[in-house]
C-alpha cells in the first residue's frame, strides 16, 4: 500500500559507470524522464535482455531485485547499515532487512551455468568501451 516516491535519488560512484550515463543522458533536458516509454515497453526490454543472456530460463530475476543486490554487494563489503539505509534511499532498517534476506538466499548469478556467467562477465566488459567515447550512441 505504499505510494511511490516522486522523485527517486541514487548515487552512482563507478567512473565508468558515470561516464556512461552521461554519454547515455547529456542532450536530455534537466527536467526530462529518463525513460519516456510504459512500464510493459521496460519490461519487454528487460525480458528480452535476460532472453539474450540466456538468464531467462534459468532464473526469475526482476529489475527490481537489482536494487536488492547493490544492498547485498556493499553489506559485504563491510558497509555501515546507516549508509547502506542512505545508498539505497530507505528510512526504515527493517526494510533494509528485507532486502538483505530475500537477495542473499538466492545469490543468483552463482546458480548460472559457466557458459551463461561468461556471456554476462562478457557483456559487462563493455561497459568501459561504450563510456570510453570512441563510440556514440546514435540519437543522442
Amino acid at each position: 500500500m505504499r505510494q511511490p516516491a516522486k522523485v527517486q535519488h541514487m548515487k552512482v560512484e563507478s567512473k565508468v559507470a558515470c561516464a556512461l550515463l552521461v554519454k547515455s543522458f547529456r542532450k536530455l533536458d534537466y527536467d526530462a524522464p529518463l525513460f519516456v516509454a510504459t512500464a510493459y515497453q521496460y519490461r519487454r526490454r528487460w525480458d528480452f535482455l535476460l532472453e539474450k543472456l540466456q538468464i531467462k530460463q534459468l532464473v526469475c530475476v526482476t529489475p527490481g531485485g537489482l536494487r536488492g543486490g547493490a544492498a547485498v554487494y556493499h553489506y559485504k563489503l563491510g558497509r555501515p547499515m546507516q549508509d547502506l539505509l542512505w545508498l539505497m534511499r530507505l528510512r526504515r532498517q527493517t526494510t533494509l532487512e528485507v532486502y538483505l534476506q530475500e537477495v542473499a538466499a538466492l545469490n543468483t548469478f552463482a546458480q548460472l551455468p559457466k557458459s551463461v556467467r561468461d556471456s554476462i562477465l562478457l557483456s559487462a566488459s563493455c561497459f568501459a568501451f561504450l563510456a570510453s567515447g570512441v563510440c556514440d550512441f546514435a540519437g543522442f
